[in-house]
């Protein structure tokens, strides 16, 4: 169960990202949630402090800048 901006959902779909790995998935969810574990499992993340954000250096050369917001919660604007 996911308590997200469409309230309490299940998801029972998987789908594969791109340069990741296979992560739980719900069509009308505006957020996925990765685990910074996995993440450093796979790739190089710079400056994991997390205080004000950081960098993950993706094996294809791209850069991944994730911040943290006012509330705490630390994301990446994908637009």
């Amino acid at each position: 169960m996911l308590h997200c901006n469409v309230g309490k959902v299940i998801v029972n779909q998987k789908c594969y990202l791109k340069g990741y790995s296979t992560v739980w998935y719900h069509p009308k969810v505006i957020v996925n949630i990765l685990s910074l574990y996995k993440v450093q499992k796979i790739h190089k993340v710079i400056d994991s402090s997390r205080i004000t954000g950081f960098v993950v250096h993706k094996a294809d050369g791209a850069n991944c800048m994730f911040k943290t917001s006012k509330r705490g919660l630390i994301f990446s604007d994908v637009k």
